[in-house]
């Protein structure tokens, strides 16, 4: 049975997502470690959480689909 992270990356990936854009932080630590270890998609790591964003829709307009962004919350989000 698929857990939950799985079920997510794989419905990502079904309706046209063709990568994820992130910046590992505490609250999703768990979730980078299921997207790297499951290679459902492959994910970029950045620096900057702006820049997060500004690739996801990137990736939106070039692939005319699905940009995703991963982030936690904090001062910087």
């Amino acid at each position: 049975m698929p857990t939950l992270s799985i079920a997510l990356l794989q419905a990502l990936k079904d309706h046209g997502a063709r990568e994820i854009f992130g910046i590992p932080g505490d609250f999703v630590l768990p979730l980078f470690k299921v997207i790297e270890e499951s290679r459902i998609l492959p994910v970029f790591t950045l620096s900057h959480e702006p820049a997060v964003g500004f690739a996801a829709d990137a990736a939106a307009c070039y692939h005319i689909g699905l940009g995703v962004p991963v982030v936690t919350y904090g001062a910087g989000a």
